[in-house]
């Protein structure tokens, strides 16, 4: 995965977060986010907890 791929997973996923209603998503989606490792399997399972 790109560079900027990443940026704009990581954009499209910090807007979902800030969209959500459950606080507990929000803070999952978020932890996930600050601790991104890099991998596309964090990112998409950041997406599948607050979808």
């Amino acid at each position: 995965m790109s560079t900027d791929n990443i940026i704009s997973y990581k954009k499209l996923l910090f807007e979902q977060y800030m969209n959500s209603k459950s606080i507990n998503d929000q803070t999952d989606a978020l932890n996930i986010l600050l601790n991104y490792s890099g991998r596309a399997n964090d990112i998409i399972e950041a997406a599948r907890i607050i979808n």
